[in-house]
């Protein structure tokens, strides 16, 4: 907690909302996706390129390393999530063709 004591309160409330926000957007995806809803996929990746697209942004103001972080991981969800998608829709049409 003393790498955040030097922000401001609001500072501190929008990164907790932020953080938040980021998180159960995540878990509400990946519920879907354990369910094998095919919307899944594309909501999840049309959502976390929309969180990159924002810590870019807010990168670009703050220079903050934690948002390079998330950036990062993030990154590494979107490539899991379109490996996998691709993985899927590969064996849905095999098996329309059985």
């Amino acid at each position: 907690m003393t790498m955040a004591s030097h922000f401001s309160v609001s500072t501190q409330h929008f990164y907790a909302f932020y953080l938040l926000s980021h998180g159960l957007v995540q878990i509400a995806l990946v519920a879907a996706l354990l369910k094998r809803r095919l919307w899944a996929y594309p909501a999840s990746l049309a959502a976390l390129l929309l969180f990159i697209i924002y810590q870019l942004y807010r990168f670009s103001y703050t220079h903050s390393a934690g948002l390079i972080v998330l950036t990062l991981f993030d990154l590494l969800v979107v490539w899991l999530v379109w490996h996998e998608y691709r993985l899927v829709q590969s064996h849905k049409i095999e098996a329309s063709w059985r």
